[in-house]
């Protein structure tokens, strides 16, 4: 949805009734109503990428994160439906909106702030709206204001309080659907995005997608360490673990020992199968094209569905680099060979009449993809902050559950419980994890340098204990990565393979 989503989450008047462009309006910011309904930010601060993130922000700024004044009225804004098409049938919101007045110490010390992270639609898209300023994919139009043509529509829509703001508490406030700036707003002059999010770093995106990064124009910075994982249906996990059993990797019980189906899901650390990253990487250029050659089985005629993200993904970059050596794209910078293995297949791939490749929007598509599929084998990538629990109903995959990579399950602590940071996988030496980005233009200055920097401050500091983050060089020994970066002048702390062990 569009930047007018944040437009009606903040300023579509709380009746069933429409403004007149012209009626006046009276700021009121003492209840969250009349804060989002009848007062314009004085402050507006745009961040988009990486929604492998979203919990984390989700986190900080909710707690104020140290631009918020946390004893004044503040507010989540949220959107209830979305009415957006073009999004591969996503139901989630792209945008949510955090709106308060500035802490006691900030440069906007009593002012209306409002902080809009777009999290669905990707790092890369994150990172080309900064790099260029320009509109054009999904998430640039995300953050593009309101026309004069629009404004001068007036309000229509309605946007309420789910959850009032008291002395110390966060309030919630949702939006049935887009609507246009309201007359009494005024238009917003900033239009740019001040911060991106990246699971990756600029240069490792998808050739084409990013434009031409120059880091001393945009400097980014290391947020910490990221893990990704490799999810599967219930039917694949079964499958998984009965080619397991059968080579001698998983004891014979864990064939009835783990229950997969219905409402409540029992798993084990111990009986967690694994898929290699080479069979994943098989099936992810092509290579593997069966059930069969999959699991080394005979007459298995399931369907492969593979679930990927678009280009715009940073979650899908991570996934080509980790899967198909495509590191930056650039041979050089690896011994490995940037094409040890054919590009990864596109979505409406079909090959061999048994593997489909479908692509995905968001988290949530790729989700939803997997989990949903009752019939075939169905596996994709998503980030472990997707915190799996016993209990479908409370797990964010919604039933798909997460696999070993190289031996090593994401999710599990030592004593075999699961870990609800989702950190303990990183803590172990689980691979498939990348060095998260926070990435700024170098003109940056006053309100929104001093919000950058606080963001950046609270998604680096161990004491916030944010979920799916592992932090690098902490004091905290408990929360640091296993693991650090191949480093060299050239790629100056990214993501290229291969891995070095702490």
């Amino acid at each position: 949805m569009k930047l007018k989503f944040i437009a009606a989450a903040c300023v579509a008047v709380c009746s069933t009734g429409a403004f007149a462009a012209a009626t006046p309006v009276t700021c009121a910011p003492s209840t969250l109503l009349g804060l989002i309904n009848t007062c314009a930010p004085e402050v507006t601060f745009y961040v988009g990428g990486a929604s492998a993130q979203a919990g984390a922000m989700d986190s900080v700024l909710s707690a104020g994160g140290g631009i918020f004044d946390t004893t004044a009225v503040r507010g989540k804004i949220t959107l209830t439906s979305n009415s957006v098409s073009g999004l591969n049938g996503s139901s989630s919101s792209n945008t949510v909106g955090y709106i308060g007045i500035g802490a006691t110490g900030t440069p906007y010390a009593t002012k209306r702030v409002l902080v809009i992270y777009n999290k669905a639609n990707g790092s890369n898209a994150g990172v080309n709206q900064l790099l260029t300023g320009k509109g054009g994919n999904l998430e640039e139009v995300t953050l593009k204001t309101a026309s004069a043509k629009e404004l001068a529509k007036g309000i229509s829509g309605v946007c309420t309080v789910a959850t009032a703001s008291t002395a110390g508490s966060l309030g919630v406030a949702s939006c049935a659907s887009e609507v246009a700036f309201s007359a009494a707003w005024g238009a917003d002059a900033q239009k740019k995005m001040h911060m991106a999010l990246s699971d990756v770093r600029p240069n490792e995106a998808a050739p084409g997608v990013v434009k031409s990064w120059k880091p001393a124009s945009f400097p980014s910075q290391t947020t910490g360490m990221q893990g990704f994982g490799v999810m599967v249906n219930p039917g694949l996990y079964t499958a998984l673990i009965t080619k397991e059993i059968a080579a001698g990797r998983l004891a014979a019980g864990c064939s009835s020992s783990e229950t997969v189906s219905g409402a409540t899901y029992t798993i084990t650390a111990a009986c967690v199968p694994n898929l290699s990253r080479a069979d994943y990487a098989s099936i992810a250029t092509g290579k593997i094209t069966t059930a069969d050659q999959l699991l080394g089985t005979t007459g298995d005629t399931k369907l492969i569905k593979l679930a990927r993200r678009h280009s715009s993904s940073g979650t899908q970059a991570a996934s080509n680099i980790y899967f198909a050596n495509q590191q930056g794209y650039n041979a050089k910078l690896t011994t490995e060979g940037a094409d040890a293995y054919a590009n990864v297949l596109s979505a409406g791939t079909y090959n061999s009449g048994s593997l489909v490749v479908i692509e995905g929007s968001s988290t949530s598509d790729v989700i939803t993809a997997v989990s949903g599929n009752t019939t075939d084998y169905a596996l994709g990538v998503v980030s472990i902050e997707n915190f799996y629990s016993n209990t479908v109903a409370s797990s964010k995959l919604k039933g798909a559950l997460f696999v070993k990579m190289e031996g090593v399950s994401p999710i599990h602590k030592a004593d075999g419980t699961i870990d609800a940071k989702s950190r303990a996988g990183m803590l172990n030496g689980y691979p498939f994890a990348f060095q998260m980005q926070a990435i700024k233009s170098s003109a940056l200055t006053g309100d929104y340098l001093d919000i950058y920097n606080k963001i950046v401050t609270a998604l680096t500091d161990p004491s916030k204990d944010l979920a799916g983050i592992a932090y690098i060089g902490s004091s905290d020994a408990s929360k640091n990565t296993a693991y650090t970066r191949f480093t060299d002048a050239a790629v100056s702390g990214g993501n290229y393979l291969p891995l070095r062990k702490n």
